[in-house]
């Protein structure tokens, strides 16, 4: 058997030099973990004002950062602190942007008279509403409306009420 002399100074740069990297891919990883886990939030459906989108007793995950850089749109699925209690919070779909006329009439609604195309709501035919919006207001609607505190009831809200938007949506037996 042959012997082989490796001096241990080439190991243990070797050794401290694979160390080194594994260590920072670790610490730059955890950092990717802190820097996105800071801007999301996890919420617990307690209503079934969004079902079937969102059943009662789902987890949502809430980006509470996406707003900064992106504007919220019609359809967005948002988190919000209500008009009626802003201890709150709130979950609905946007429906109406800031300045648009938001009207519900039948099973529809317009903005600026032309029909949206939000799909999955089970709409109240029965009420017909009609909304001037202004500079940073939303027209936001539960999915299921018979059940759906929202905008119909409790007015517009303010882009200042906005916590962020729903990313992810985790069913009950998901958890």
């Amino acid at each position: 058997m042959r012997k082989v002399s490796v001096p241990m100074r080439a190991v243990w740069q070797t050794a401290f030099f694979s160390t080194s990297i594994r260590a920072g891919m670790l610490i730059l990883i955890g950092i990717g973990f802190m820097v996105s886990g800071c801007s999301e939030r996890r919420y617990t459906m307690s209503s079934a004002s969004m079902e079937p989108t969102i059943p009662e007793g789902a987890t949502v995950i809430v980006d509470e950062a996406v707003y900064e850089n992106a504007a919220v749109e019609r359809k967005d699925i948002i988190c919000y602190r209500p008009n009626v209690n802003p201890k709150w919070t709130f979950v609905f779909r946007v429906a109406g942007l800031p300045n648009e006329m938001i009207t519900l009439r039948g099973d529809t609604i317009y903005a600026d008279g032309q029909p949206t195309e939000i799909i999955g709501i089970s709409r109240d035919s029965s009420m017909t509403l009609t909304v001037k919006l202004k500079d940073d207001e939303y027209f936001v609607i539960g999915d299921n409306t018979a059940e759906a505190v929202d905008s119909r009831y409790d007015g517009p809200i303010h882009k200042s009420q906005i916590i962020g938007k729903v990313i992810k949506i985790n069913a009950p037996d998901d958890l």
